[in-house]
């Protein structure tokens, strides 16, 4: 067996966020209603995942690169304290972290700004072999194109399954490259915006039509409120319901939490019904608290909640 269960791409980001009383608008001034607007929270997609899958048992190796600030802001700590392997980070010196500034207007809805630090294509060097030779499967989620393009080549190079978290960034993911991704992953996850997206993107009827070009199992719709849905390759499909929580508090992060707890499920030899429930329990979690990685359960948190809400 080898040392990792998956090694993962994608940015990492100091999040804060930003609950705006009204909207922004130029020339006017929004008030912010949380008194958390200032505390940093960890998080990034690959970050989210990589540290969901460790509390629940899972090695995980992360490629990252650091700036400066690495040690100083607590997040070499909260790596090491989560578990999660240092080998594949790169500190880029002179540079500091991503950071993402969210900002939510009263109706929820989320304006995400960016600034990509270390993570930034211009830093991009090769990856080592190692990484992908100690990895049993692959994780694809947002980083530069410079960086989706060498974690494809190494993927292809030591044929290991790849998993995709599509997201609607065509910087990151040209149509060219993300038919080739396609062509290429095991796991295909996307809300219903971004499988209409491919759909037009690619010229499909469907999107059951993505078996016919590639090496997919199986793909994963998630559905926000009402679930989600997987496709299987031999046809089978089911909507498995959203586990409901009393209040949401945030949903950044939700996402990522539904993919880590579906590809918990997946390593652990369940069913897709049972992976997508696995998905959505994790998601649950993420939703109740502020931050990506506030809230994460454990394992035994994770089968308390199954078996209390089924």
């Amino acid at each position: 067996m080898k040392p990792y269960h998956l090694i993962v791409s994608g940015y990492s980001s100091f999040d804060h966020m930003l609950k705006l009383l009204s909207p922004a608008v130029v020339g006017k001034t929004s008030l912010i209603a949380n008194s958390s607007c200032s505390k940093t929270f960890w998080g990034g997609c690959s970050v989210n995942i990589a540290v969901a899958l460790s509390r629940l048992g899972l090695k995980v190796l992360t490629v990252l690169r650091v700036g400066d600030d690495f040690e100083s802001s607590g997040f070499k700590t909260f790596l090491q304290e989560e578990g999660i392997s240092l080998d594949a980070i790169t500190h880029i010196p002179d540079e500091t972290n991503p950071r993402s500034f969210l900002l939510q207007d009263p109706e929820g809805e989320h304006i995400t700004t960016f600034y990509p630090g270390a993570m930034d294509e211009r830093y991009f060097s090769p990856y080592p072999d190692a990484w992908f030779e100690n990895s049993e499967a692959a994780l694809m989620t947002v980083a530069s194109y410079k960086d989706n393009l060498e974690f494809l080549q190494k993927v292809r190079k030591y044929r290991i399954p790849l998993f995709f978290g599509m997201k609607g960034d065509f910087s990151a993911f040209p149509p060219d490259m993300l038919e080739e991704i396609f062509r290429e992953s095991a796991i295909l996850f996307m809300n219903r915006t971004e499988s209409e997206q491919l759909v037009e993107l690619m010229g499909l009827n469907s999107i059951e039509d993505v078996f016919s070009i590639g090496k997919a199992e199986v793909l994963v719709i998630t559905l926000g409120s009402e679930g989600s849905r997987y496709i299987a390759r031999d046809g089978s499909s089911e909507q498995v319901p959203a586990v409901k929580i009393e209040k949401v508090v945030d949903t950044t992060g939700g996402g990522d939490g539904f993919i880590s707890g579906f590809l918990y499920g997946y390593f652990t030899g369940l069913s897709y019904k049972e992976c997508c429930q696995y998905g959505s329990l994790v998601s649950s979690f993420v939703l109740e608290a502020e931050g990506c990685t506030t809230n994460l359960p454990d394992l035994g948190q994770l089968l308390k909640r199954k078996q209390e809400r089924g």
